[in-house]
């Protein structure tokens, strides 16, 4: 198995900013709360997706339902129905894919190299995202609470523990508690 961490790490935060500088760009009016790098269980591929307040009323009005209830739950903290804001920016990942394709097909299958490797690059996601807040990318203060960031596994029994992990490590206690209080 032949990968190097620290360049993936790296491609994937400058991926990450320049997909969310874009969005956000891209959407000056939109109040974005929720920042989230995803993949699924063979991570071969990086992904953006971001939401707001405005997308989450969209979407609840798009299914007919009313303003609060259970399902605005659903509809703000999961990134697979984030509707127009799921996969954004797919272009800015290209070169993290390339290397993840390139290392995922490089894995000894009589080594049990996989979990290792999948281990790495869900840590690598985390710590993008973690570079990026040391900057400063999500604001500071009470600007950096109203921002939650995370990482998640489409499709995948780890999903939950992978998000509680990010969550915690990635964000103010305020930020994790306003998503486990969802």
């Amino acid at each position: 198995m032949s990968y190097d961490i620290k360049e993936i790490t790296a491609l994937i935060k400058e991926a990450a900013r320049s997909a969310f500088t874009q969005i956000k760009e891209q959407h000056p009016s939109e109040h974005f709360f929720a920042y989230a790098l995803t993949t699924l269980d063979d991570v071969c591929y990086v992904s953006a997706s971001v939401n707001s307040e405005q997308n989450v009323q969209a979407l609840m009005q798009e299914q007919n339902l009313p303003k609060e209830n259970s399902e605005t739950v659903y509809y703000r903290w999961s990134p697979c129905e984030w509707g127009k804001f799921e996969y954004i920016k797919p272009e800015c990942f290209g070169p993290v894919d390339d290397i993840l394709q390139q290392a995922y097909d490089g894995l000894d299958d009589e080594n049990d190299e996989f979990d290792s490797y999948r281990s790495d690059i869900l840590d690598a996601m985390m710590a993008a995202l973690e570079e990026l807040d040391k900057e400063g990318f999500w604001g500071s203060g009470k600007a950096r609470e109203e921002v939650t960031v995370f990482t998640t596994i489409y499709d995948s029994f780890d999903a939950e523990a992978i998000e509680q992990t990010s969550i915690k490590r990635l964000n103010p206690k305020l930020s994790y508690q306003k998503f486990n209080q969802a």
